[in-house]
């Protein structure tokens, strides 16, 4: 006869394996889980990684994807259309007569590139609103299809349209979008050497505010470990147009003069005794300027904002002159008036805390009334 104790052991024996299994399937479960949230999140990672870090397929501001037009630019150098679809045949044509218009036998590349620019200042369109890419017609704004129909752009629009013309032109281009992908412009190649080329970001900012400049003269953040460098000033408008300056303390009387003489923009070049020092020196005489002429009566106007640039033979200043006010009116004197006498009626009894005009009803139509609220705020 077996012995009592042991048959008292022999249940619960049984319960301590079935324990040691079920632990052993929730230890299990959870290493599985553990490893299926770790691949989801270098999944997701990996995902976002490469929406940061190629040319085309990206989407700017969640709405405006970054296309491919080289099918075009391919058909349009081999001469052979037979791939395209009728609206890419329509693209190629609008793209075509635009060259045709602008280029002329015997121009470099760098001639090329700047006629493409000039056209598109001097053409297109843009939305005035306050985001960079939100544009006045959504008819493919963000293409170049869209853009050379109805001659309005995005940001996006402006790119690949510019990148599109280059390379029927077989000048290497590229679209770059910065890193928190709510802005792209091109990067364009001459001569072996990359340029940052924001058209967009030239209008209302002065023809060559943003034409070809290295990495160190733009304002946004992008991918550097991707996109190629752009180091070069052989081909910078500012750089070839810089004044040699020996005397940092030179900088006042030249922006003076070049103010008053309503140009776009001040470049100098100094040479290597700019040491760090005198680099801060110079970096304190600007801000100084600047807070100076922001509240000069003549110059109140004027947006002044200027970079550094390392260059061969020293250091580049460039100072940006751009006009911030725009006198000129979208409707004409007759629209306009209809405007004031509808706001006029509404509004006129309120009290301005600036620049009320000493009669409202009276003097309603006369603009000054505007100018001088605007200079008191």
């Amino acid at each position: 006869m077996m012995n009592e104790a042991v048959k008292r052991h022999i249940p619960l024996r049984g319960v301590y394996i079935l324990l040691a299994v079920l632990l052993a399937a929730v230890l299990g479960c959870t290493a599985l889980c553990a490893v299926t949230l770790s691949l989801s999140v270098r999944a997701a990672q990996e995902e976002q990684a490469a929406q940061l870090t190629r040319e085309d397929g990206v989407t700017i501001a969640e709405e405006y994807p970054i296309l491919s037009t080289r099918h075009i630019s391919d058909a349009y150098l081999s001469g052979d259309h037979s791939g395209l679809t009728d609206r890419d045949r329509e693209t190629l044509d609008m793209a075509a007569r635009v060259l045709d218009e602008i280029i002329q036998d015997g121009m470099s590349a760098f001639e090329k590139e700047k006629a493409v620019y000039q056209w598109m200042l001097d053409n297109l369109g843009s939305d005035t609103g306050l985001l960079t890419v939100v544009p006045s017609t959504r008819q493919d704004a963000h293409e170049p299809h869209g853009v050379l129909k109805y001659r309005s752009a995005v940001c996006v629009g402006y790119a690949t349209t510019f990148r599109l013309l280059m390379q029927m032109l077989d000048i290497p281009c590229m679209v770059i979008h910065n890193s928190e992908a709510y802005h792209s412009w091109n990067l364009v190649q001459l001569d072996g050497a990359w340029y940052h080329v924001d058209v967009y970001g030239a209008l209302g900012t002065g023809s060559y505010y943003s034409f070809n400049v290295p990495d160190a003269m733009m304002a946004q953040e992008w991918d550097q470990g991707f996109f190629p460098a752009a180091v070069s000033l052989d081909y910078n408008p500012a750089y070839l147009a810089a004044e040699e300056v020996d005397d940092l303390y030179q900088i006042p009387r030249l922006l003076r003069e070049a103010l008053d003489g309503e140009k776009e923009l001040l470049s100098l070049k100094f040479g290597p005794a700019l040491t760090e020092d005198r680099l801060e020196a110079a970096e304190t005489m600007l801000t100084q300027l600047q807070s100076l002429l922001s509240a000069a009566e003549p110059y109140q106007d004027i947006l002044i904002s200027h970079s550094w640039c390392p260059a061969d033979d020293g250091m580049l200043l460039v100072v940006y002159l751009i006009s911030t006010l725009d006198d000129s009116s979208a409707v004409d004197e007759g629209e306009q008036e209809r405007i004031d006498d509808a706001i006029g009626a509404a509004f006129g009894d309120l009290e301005l805390t600036a620049g009320q005009p000493e009669d409202w009803e009276s003097d309603w139509t006369d603009d000054d009334w505007m100018d001088d609220l605007f200079d008191g705020l």
